[in-house]
């Protein structure tokens, strides 16, 4: 084989490795609680800024049946570093689902790529009892290169251990660091759980911050009404987060039932 024709060959491999639709599938899939979240749930991924198809969501009740469409809405980011980085993301809306109820999706197109098929529960309508207790996974300080306990969450999500996570502030550490790839590096080390739980935030404040839920309604006052009661439960950026006086301090999630 000649050397130009070597180069030739590398040079349209090359072309097709990166013009692949693996190379644009979308990423940094999370999804996030809705004003009703028995019956919706948003979503919201990245594409590369090049990637011209539209994007949508299809899902359904059935992996092998994603019946229904929703178009997303789409915006593109640039990184104010050196580099000025670009993607595109898009958010939409999965709409009219059922209370309590396994739901499939995937996200993309056809040409740029599709995710994986994803599966998620929507929360259980006010006053039913029946999914209780609901549970909650809670932390804080988790970076993209200190993420200590990202592979013990991963297993809690994917043994269906977990009906929303609330992070409560300090992000990938930093999310701007390296021209913004180090943050999405970290959206991609959460995908496998925020793509199949709602992964919720709140912002870090300068000494601490309270974080404050209601979780369900009526009175407290017997054992037999404590599941159908309000609580209001706060947890501090640092101290109320932690679980253990050890070594381990700051690294175990609390599980909130």
């Amino acid at each position: 084989m000649s050397f130009s024709h070597t180069v030739a060959t590398t040079a349209s491999l090359s072309l097709l490795l990166f013009s692949s639709p693996i190379a644009a599938q979308p990423s940094q899939i999370h999804l996030a609680i809705m004003e009703e979240p028995s019956t919706s749930m948003s979503v919201q991924f990245s594409t590369p800024v090049t990637t011209q198809s539209e994007q949508v969501i299809q899902y359904g009740n059935s992996a092998d049946d994603l019946a229904f469409v929703e178009t997303t809405a789409s915006y593109n980011f640039t990184d104010g570093g050196s580099e000025h980085y670009e993607q595109t993301f898009h958010i939409g809306e999965m709409k009219h689902l059922k209370p309590h109820t396994r739901n499939y999706y995937r996200v993309g197109s056809d040409g740029g790529g599709w995710s994986d098929v994803y599966d998620f529960v929507t929360a259980p309508v006010n006053g039913d009892t029946s999914a209780f207790p609901l549970r909650f996974g809670i932390w804080g300080d988790m970076g993209h290169t200190n993420s200590q306990i990202l592979m013990s969450v991963k297993e809690e999500v994917e043994n269906n251990n977990f009906d929303m996570i609330l992070h409560v502030g300090d992000f990938a550490y930093d999310m701007h660091d390296d021209n913004g790839h180090n943050g999405d590096a970290f959206m991609n080390d959460i995908q496998p759980m925020a793509a199949r739980v709602p992964y919720m935030v709140s912002q870090r404040p300068q000494l601490f911050s309270a974080l404050l839920f209601i979780l369900t309604c009526v009175d407290a006052n017997s054992d037999a009404d404590a599941h159908r009661s309000i609580w209001v439960t706060t947890s501090t950026h640092m101290n109320g987060l932690i679980t253990r006086r050890d070594s381990e301090i700051c690294h175990t999630p609390m599980i909130l039932s």
